[in-house]
């Protein structure tokens, strides 16, 4: 399998009309990461994770006084943020489309809620219905 660079081979999702299909799809696209053929991929999302969690970690750190976390919070978020806003805006270029990017700021506060509540979907999986069903399957 190879990645394919065009635009003619995207596919697109659907978007959930509520949070909790939402959720439930999310759950679903989460425990799916470990059979992944690629390891670098869940090596990558690890190390998102992780990062996530760092900021987390070091802002409730910050919140009680420790001056050496709110340092550490400001340097991992400033590089964080640089980091995706890079990614996102090559994307955003490649489909000629900026205009996700106004919000950039506002969803990466969002987006770290995201991406924890995902990876622990990941990493401790439980039930989530889809088609009616539970689990996928019947």
């Amino acid at each position: 399998i190879c990645f394919l660079k065009s635009k003619q081979a995207v596919v697109s999702t659907q978007a959930e009309s509520n949070l909790s299909s939402l959720i439930q799809q999310r759950k679903r696209w989460a425990t799916k990461s470990k059979d992944y053929a690629h390891k670098n991929i869940l090596l990558i999302q690890g190390f998102v994770f992780f990062i996530s969690c760092l900021v987390i970690v070091n802002l409730l750190m910050s919140l009680v006084g420790s001056l050496v976390a709110l340092y550490s919070l400001g340097v991992i978020l400033i590089i964080k943020l640089l980091v995706d806003y890079l990614y996102l805006s090559k994307l955003a270029a490649y489909f000629k489309n900026k205009k996700p990017l106004n919000g950039f700021l506002f969803s990466s506060l969002f987006f770290l809620g995201y991406i924890i509540f995902a990876g622990l979907q990941a990493l401790f999986p439980n039930s989530y219905k889809w088609k009616g069903r539970d689990n996928g399957t019947q």
